[in-house]
Order: structure tokens, then sequence, then C-alpha cells
């Protein structure tokens, strides 16, 4: 989640000014959040409020940020759910060994 949005902040810092001075960068990013969480759908935005996400997506998508893989997103991403047993737990550590702290 903070990866996203520090993708999202550094997207729309990104934007030309003209279009930045004309989002609510703040409600672009929650209703951005909201959309990809299933809390809110693309028809309960007004069309103001879609823009401003349309526009934040296409800063995302124009320019990708990436961030350091550090061991406990690597964790994360590969941990299918909580280990349980000492192996589980290895093997995640094993994976994920390389990566920065």
């Amino acid at each position: 989640m903070k990866r996203l949005s520090a993708a999202i902040l550094s997207a729309a810092l990104l934007l030309p000014t003209p279009v930045l001075a004309q989002l609510n960068i703040d409600r672009a990013q929650r209703n951005y959040m909201d959309l990809l969480s299933g809390r809110k759908q693309p028809h309960d935005l007004s069309s103001r409020e879609l823009y401003e996400v349309r526009q934040l997506a296409a800063a995302i998508r124009d320019h990708p940020m990436q961030l350091p893989d550090t061991k406990a997103a690597c964790r994360e991403r590969n941990a299918t759910s909580l280990p349980t047993t000492p192996l589980e737990d290895a093997v995640l550590d094993l994976k994920c060994s390389q990566r920065p702290e």
C-alpha cells in the first residue's frame, strides 16, 4: 500500500502544471485507491472526480516509479499466508535473503 501511495504521489508531482492546477490531488488519490479496492465504482464518481482519477492514472502509467524491493516487501509478495511452520518461514527468508532491509 505504501508503494502504491508513493507511486501516486510521485506521478502527481510529474503532472504538467496546468493539469496539476485543475486537479484536487488528495481527492483523486482517495478515489483512485477506493476504485482499486472496490469500495467505489466509476459510476459512484462525479464527472469531475472521474476526470481527476483518469489524469492521475495516466500520470502513474506514463511515469512509473521503481521503488527498492525490501526484504519485507519480498516476504509480503511471496507469502501465500502467514508462515505457520519454521520451514515456511525459512523458505521465505531464503527467497528474500538478497534484499536490503
